[in-house]
């Protein structure tokens, strides 16, 4: 979480988009910020923390992946929801990919939020 800047998520330009509608589909889509949120612990002191910090903007992030897309673009199927979320659960290297390419896709438009 390091590797992804504040500034340049604040920067993002993105349509969004509901949880799939089926409960199967919805709680998997989900998995990886629930399991990122659990790991800010149960005390009010612990986002105050370095991994505290790290842990809610993964969570931020992975809602981001699952539930947000560059404007302009087709919305996700509950297929690619899917198969971001478990992207994000199974792979840090490729969750960092996510976000870079989420944030690079975003600064190469150059009619978004026109």
């Amino acid at each position: 979480m390091d590797r992804i800047g504040g500034e340049d998520v604040k920067r993002l330009i993105v349509s969004t988009q509901d949880y799939p509608s089926g409960a199967a589909a919805r709680n998997q889509v989900s998995a990886p910020a629930r399991a990122f949120a659990e790991r800010l612990g149960a005390t009010s002191t612990t986002p105050d923390t370095l991994d505290g910090a790290r842990a809610f903007k993964a969570t931020e992030m992975a809602s981001i992946l699952v539930l947000a897309r560059p404007a302009g673009t087709d919305k996700y199927t509950t297929e690619e929801q899917l198969q971001r979320a478990a992207t994000i659960a199974s792979d840090p290297s490729a969750f960092l990919a996510l976000c870079q390419e989420l944030i690079q896709t975003d600064s190469l438009c150059t009619t978004c939020g026109d």
